[in-house]
C-alpha cells in the first residue's frame, strides 16, 4: 500500500500539470464551478478529513490538498475530497 501512496503522490502533480496545461476558450464548465461553491463553503482540514474514506492516512489527505492548492492556484478551503478536477476546481 505504501508504494501504491508514493506512486500517485509522485504523479498527482503531473497529472494536474497536465490537466492545467490544455487551454480551453470559455471554460465550459465555469457554471458548474459556480455551483460548486454556493454549495461547498469553506471547509477547515479536520472537516475535510472527517468527510474522506477512513482507509485513507490523514497525511496522504492533507498531502493530495495541498499539491491540489498549489497546482491550480485555489484556496484549500474549497478543496473537497469529492471535488472534481475541471468542473469543479477549474483544472486548466
Amino acid at each position: 500500500m505504501l508504494v501504491a501512496i508514493v506512486l500517485i503522490g509522485a504523479a498527482l502533480p503531473v497529472i494536474v500539470a497536465w490537466l492545467c496545461s490544455h487551454d480551453n476558450a470559455g471554460e465550459p464548465y465555469a457554471d458548474q464551478q459556480e455551483g460548486y461553491l454556493r454549495t461547498h463553503p469553506p471547509i477547515s482540514d479536520e472537516e475535510s478529513l472527517a468527510l474522506c474514506d477512513p482507509s485513507i492516512p490523514p497525511h496522504v489527505a492533507l498531502t493530495v490538498r495541498d499539491i491540489l492548492c498549489d497546482a491550480l492556484g485555489v484556496d484549500r478551503e474549497i478543496i473537497y475530497p469529492d471535488a472534481r478536477l475541471i468542473q469543479d476546481l477549474g483544472a486548466w
